[in-house]
């Protein structure tokens, strides 16, 4: 009656990792990925002439989670530690920024568990200078891509215990580019089950009965089976009908539509910028540069892989600012930020440019922003959105984590984990 076990929607992280675990246990899976190529938001772009990929999505491995280690250990993929001083440019020049983390947690540890406010309201009556607070505001617009007045304060809490766990004030970066990861997860993966340029139109549904109906190559093609595991996005879940990308379910699922409403899709402008040479020498070792007035607000370098390369952000309000421009405005404004920052002419910085890396995932119809924050009042929104329908519609992906790694690609791995599990037990209760 049906043509496989389980059909996954999405071939990002946690649809691979949820696709892997699931062969193991010897169920058959279709993967329905509307791009041409693996990986969802970790997209590393490689090239005949730099010999250091270019990643365009993620980047960071923040800390030290077991779901991503665990892989990186079995895949024998190297990481190393992304390192080097943190400064400050006040307008004037570029100073070094030693109590940074002292002063972010100094102000963060005091965010109590309810009542579930707004970071921005947090912040007006948290005992702090008006220099800490603005630091801490743009710390957590630009990481969690997120705004101030509409982010939960428990919320960042919760993520900063998280992130406390597993060492997540340190780096790593994989030198040969995130998608070696993407790559080793799908390596047993059964080609023909594969179907890239899938994008799925409908999902009509009954318990233990699911039909897929997906637009490919030259038209229309349907997909049946007792399970479906949906990975996309939150901002995909989101999409009006008619949008690309949207995904209409028959019946509605409106209680998920209802707790991914209480998460926002955040924002990013990422560019990475390769030079011919390193005109920021003199502040070597480079890691993470501010300058909570530029365009581009947020610097950080490459060094560690051996590359004249600095990677520009600009997260949540910021981004919101730029996203409207093309590529070479950005660019542009992204130059200037640094011209200012490291007292270099424009003329000059684009002279040593040799080539920019950048992304719109605002734009893409296949993710509609970069990562998920919860809203004000969102804090059960993920572990509302995880939970299974009738054992047979499953949910995983970033936005599902109810364990405080939300918008990681650890949190990813460990929700198409768990949904995988949650899978192989309903399908051992029907037998």
């Amino acid at each position: 009656m049906f043509e496989s076990d389980v059909i996954i929607i999405g071939a990002g992280a946690a649809g691979l990792a949820a696709a892997r675990d699931l062969q193991k246990a010897g169920l058959y899976v279709r993967l329905l990925e509307a791009r041409d190529r693996l990986g969802g938001r970790i997209w590393t772009r490689r090239t005949e002439s730099d010999p250091v990929p270019v990643e365009l999505g993620a980047e960071f491995v923040h800390g030290k989670p077991d779901s991503t280690f665990r892989i990186l250990k079995a895949a024998e993929i190297e990481t190393v530690k992304s390192a080097g001083k943190r400064l400050l440019f006040d307008g004037r020049e570029l100073r070094p920024q030693p109590d940074f983390w002292e002063i972010i947690e100094r102000v963060n540890s005091q965010i109590e568990p309810k009542p579930d406010i707004a970071y921005s309201e947090f912040l007006t009556n948290a005992k702090a200078s008006g220099s800490e607070k603005k630091m801490s505001r743009s710390y957590v617009e630009g990481f969690n891509a997120a705004r101030a007045e509409l982010i939960s304060a428990p919320a960042i809490r919760i993520a900063d215990e998280a992130a406390a766990e597993i060492e997540g004030d340190k780096q790593f970066l994989i030198p040969a580019g995130y998608s070696a990861l993407i790559d080793w997860l799908a390596c047993t993966f059964d080609k023909e089950a594969l179907h890239l340029e899938t994008e799925v139109r409908q999902v009509k549904w009954e318990r233990g009965g699911v039909t897929v109906t997906a637009e490919a190559g030259l038209g229309m093609c349907h997909f049946s089976a007792p399970r479906v595991l949906i990975t996309v996005p939150i901002g995909v879940l989101r999409a009006s009908p008619g949008q690309r990308g949207a995904i209409v379910f028959d019946p509605p699922i409106s209680a998920k539509l209802a707790a991914a409403g209480s998460l926002e899709m955040g924002h990013v402008v990422r560019l990475t910028c390769r030079f011919r040479e390193s005109f920021w020498n003199a502040f070597k070792p480079l890691g993470f540069t501010t300058s909570s007035g530029a365009a581009v607000p947020t610097w950080w370098s490459r060094e560690a892989l051996g590359s004249h390369t600095l990677v520009g952000w600009a997260g949540g309000p910021a981004a919101e600012r730029l996203l409207s421009g093309s590529e070479s405005e950005i660019t542009r404004l992204a130059l200037t930020s640094l011209s200012s920052m490291f007292n270099v002419s424009e003329s000059r910085l684009n002279e040593l440019l040799i080539s920019v890396g950048y992304h719109n995932w605002s734009a893409d119809p296949y993710s509609r922003g970069a990562y998920s924050y919860p809203r004000i009042g969102g804090i059960d929104a993920a572990r509302i959105l995880s939970l299974p329908m009738d054992d047979t519609l499953f949910f995983a992906g970033e936005a599902t984590d109810a364990n405080g790694h939300g918008g990681t690609v650890h949190g990813a791995l460990e929700s198409g984990e768990r949904a995988a599990g949650e899978i192989v037990g309903s399908c051992r209760q029907a037998m």
